[in-house]
């Protein structure tokens, strides 16, 4: 059914159930599952601010080989990218890029007293826009 999962991942603790839900669903297709991070890029020079992003890069690195060791541990066919961008537009175009069959994200629960402010997490927006099924983990 699925051939490729994208799990865009935040680095935050929602992110294990997100995995845990793509090592299910990879074991039961046989599904590479590829785990994104995109660090959210300012409106400034890119080159200016390179050892700062560089930083964050590595950081983030670290930070998926431990969040995908559950992954790796049960043999799933596993990739891990970070990208630069911003979040909504760079996880649509890598799911397309990489032509996915479904992208898995976790998220929050928007808070009922302030829906206008807290409605549109990125895990909404990215389903309101891609291409594919979105599988939204709350």
């Amino acid at each position: 059914m699925f051939r490729r999962i994208v799990v865009p991942v935040d680095l935050t603790a929602k992110n294990a159930r997100a995995i845990a839900a793509a090592q299910d669903l990879a074991a039961r297709c046989g599904a590479q599952v590829l785990v994104l991070h995109v660090i959210e890029t300012i409106d400034a020079p890119f080159d200016e601010l390179a050892d700062f992003y560089k930083q964050l890069e590595a950081r983030a690195r670290e930070q998926l080989e431990t969040l995908t060791r559950p992954l790796q541990e049960a043999g799933v066919l596993l990739e891990q990218h970070v990208r630069y961008g911003k979040r909504v537009a760079e996880i649509v175009r890598y799911a397309e890029e990489r032509e996915a069959d479904l992208i898995l994200i976790g998220s929050h629960r928007p808070e009922p007293e302030h829906p206008r402010e807290t409605l549109l997490t990125i895990s909404h927006q990215v389903a309101i826009v891609a291409n594919c099924p979105v599988l939204v983990l709350k």
